[in-house]
């Protein structure tokens, strides 16, 4: 069973993924491109689900489960 638990007890909004990775207003992730939150707040356990549209206006979902890893800055 999954639980939704994010830090505003909802969904996200597009609006709020396109500020939070910083994607462009069109709202489209370039093929190649990476996108991150570089002000998470997640972590533990857990499965990152994105709910996604292709440019034929196609639904999709992706998503993977959250492995816990030291943050690259504390790896030197």
């Amino acid at each position: 069973m999954y639980i939704l638990s994010t830090i505003t007890g909802g969904y996200f909004s597009e609006q709020n993924f396109r500020e939070w990775y910083g994607v462009n207003e069109d709202g489209w992730i370039k093929l190649g491109q990476i996108v991150i939150d570089p002000n998470n707040y997640g972590g533990g356990k857990g499965y990152w689900v994105y709910f996604c549209v292709n440019e034929s206006g196609k639904e999709f979902i992706a998503g993977a489960q959250f492995q816990e890893v030291s943050p690259w800055w504390k790896l030197w």
